[in-house]
């Protein structure tokens, strides 16, 4: 069972899904002749009429093109907007089926039946009666009395069941009146049955007592409803088809016959299937200009009193001598309150949903955890969003910062390299130092200004010698102190009376002790002025490395070259 909160949530869905009633609406009826409109207000729970408006029918219009009967239909509704001054906008729309086009069943559902069973059990006993295909019907409802469906003197007889009469019509009809307010660019909410906006615009007018049994007539260019109403109920009903489109004497004549006729022929009809009370009076409504010689025959046929149905002078409706052609229109506009009409076509009574209450907690549980999954997930992705243009900004300052720092950052590389190269602890100063002394006399060898240390503890040098064996004998004495000398390269060289050249790598082993006491440079040539050259500042002579000068052209021989011993 579902929960007092449960019944509440479901309440207010109810109220919030329940369509809101317009202001003020139109009511439309129509035939092969001319389409009729009753605009009406909403004034409390009162309708009120306000205007009445009529147009005719192009003669070569087809009823069945729901598009052309809606373009015209459109087209006749800006003309009474502009004509009663009135804005038909959010203006809602009614309409009824004609008789002719549904099929009424009275039903007797068992005893005890409840509201809610009926909608199901009405399908299930009227679908097998239907002469066209249940699944392609729509079907609707009312609980009333209708011919053989009585009550007894004492009441109601509770052993008889509950007495319904069921009205349905082909699913095309209902979509080709959707189609008509679809074409004429309005809002259709209430498709009901013509002959109850009849019965509603007689109560209107007329008072009627319980026992009194009315007989109303409605006559349009190409049909003829006839009802029996008794009490609340429509006691009978049934359509003649007629056609009284022609203007000629003896055409209409044979229509006025054939209308008496069978208005005469439902009312016996009526009395032999009813046992009791017979048709006290008959009220006649239209617009084809037949009703009164209709009026006359009949009340002499049936010997009953037979009067025109006037809603303009007994509902104090706008004055117009062809008032009584709009009876069906003014009754569906009347009657459009709540379910006053027993029928709606577009809105028939359906089976009540049975609600699970644990499936509608479990429902509005989902919805919850849906709408917070989904404000998780936005905050998420906004977080994330967040997140991504703080990163882009920090790209770009980074980008930025390095543009700015390029010159620092190569300092910096440098900075490292001899950081790097101090944290060895290699004095490679002395180590340079100590291989000028075992190198021999510029005059046999002399090394290149460019000498390589890394940090895995070797010097890399070039060596130029007179002689292949100045250059092992210069190899030998390096072993002698300590060092690996290997070589990454020799062979001929180009440079006057050196050559040998070779290229030289030293390795420093860890701890190595330097000691430049023990050895003495080679003695200089006497030609040589780089010391001279140092004291005075003088670079001529060619470059100057280490205050030594490179031997260039013909004395490259006797001059010191690159970083000297």
């Amino acid at each position: 069972m579902a929960s007092l909160t449960d019944n509440a949530i479901i309440r207010k869905f109810k109220e919030r899904l329940k369509p809101a009633v317009p202001k003020h609406f139109i009511a439309i009826d129509f035939d092969s002749r001319s389409v009729r409109i009753v605009h009406a207000r909403a004034a409390g729970k009162v309708r009120r009429i306000d205007t009445l408006y009529s147009n005719a029918m192009p003669e070569d219009l087809d009823l069945d093109n729901a598009q052309a009967v809606g373009k015209f239909l459109g087209v006749t509704l800006k003309d009474f907007s502009k004509n009663a001054k009135t804005s038909l906008s959010r203006c809602g729309v009614l309409m009824s089926v004609p008789r002719r086009k549904a099929v009424l069943k009275p039903l007797t559902l068992p005893p005890g039946t409840t509201p809610d069973e009926m909608a199901s059990m009405v399908r299930f006993q009227v679908e097998k009666d239907l002469p066209f295909n249940p699944e392609e019907s729509v079907i609707d409802f009312t609980v009333t009395s209708h011919l053989d469906l009585t009550e007894s003197a004492n009441g109601p007889d509770q052993t008889a069941g509950v007495g319904v009469l069921v009205g349905a019509v082909a699913t095309e009809v209902v979509e080709h009146y959707r189609q008509i307010a679809e074409a004429a660019g309005v809002k259709l909410r209430r498709l009901g049955l013509r002959p109850y906006a009849n019965m509603k615009c007689v109560d209107a007018c007329v008072r009627r007592t319980e026992d009194e049994t009315v007989m109303s007539v409605h006559i349009t260019s190409n049909e003829t409803e006839i009802n029996v109403l008794k009490g609340n109920s429509l006691a009978f009903c049934r359509s003649a088809v007629v056609d009284i489109l022609t203007e000629e004497s003896e055409g209409r004549t044979k229509a006025v016959d054939s209308v008496v006729r069978e208005i005469v022929r439902s009312a016996h009809s009526y009395s032999s299937a009813q046992h009791h009370g017979d048709i006290t009076a008959v009220l006649i409504s239209g617009g084809t200009g037949i009703e009164a010689e209709v009026l006359k025959r009949v009340e002499s046929k049936l010997g009953v009193q037979c009067e025109s149905l006037s809603p303009a002078g007994a509902m104090d409706l706008p004055t117009r001598s062809d008032a009584s052609a709009y009876s069906a229109t003014i009754g569906l506009a009347i009657a459009h309150q709540g379910q006053a009409l027993p029928f709606d076509f577009l809105n028939p009574k359906q089976p009540p949903v049975k609600r699970d209450a644990r499936k509608v907690r479990a429902a509005l549980i989902a919805t919850a955890a849906a709408v917070l999954i989904l404000a998780i997930g936005t905050a998420v992705y906004a977080h994330r969003s967040g997140l991504r243009e703080t990163l882009d900004g920090y790209k770009k300052r980074e980008e930025a910062l390095k543009t700015a720092t390029k010159g620092q950052s190569a300092l910096a590389r440098r900075v490292k390299t001899v950081e790097a190269w101090l944290k060895a602890r290699t004095n490679w100063v002395d180590h340079l130092a100590l291989i000028s002394q075992l190198a021999p006399s510029c005059e046999e060898l002399y090394l290149r200004s460019s000498f390589k240390t890394e940090r895995k503890g070797t010097i890399t040098f070039k060596a130029y010698a007179k002689g292949h064996q100045v250059l092992d004998d210069f190899k030998a004495r390096l072993a002698d102190v300590g060092y690996n000398p290997q070589s990454a390269g020799s062979g001929p060289s180009d440079r006057g009376d050196y050559t040998h050249s070779e290229e030289i790598t030293l390795t420093v082993k860890p701890g190595m002790k330097v000691d430049l006491t023990k050895h003495k440079h080679a003695p200089r040539p006497a030609d040589d002025d780089s010391a001279r050259q140092l004291r005075n500042g003088s670079s001529s002579g060619g470059s100057r490395t280490g205050g030594y000068r490179r031997p260039t052209g013909s004395d490259r021989s006797s001059r010191y070259g690159g970083s000297r011993r």
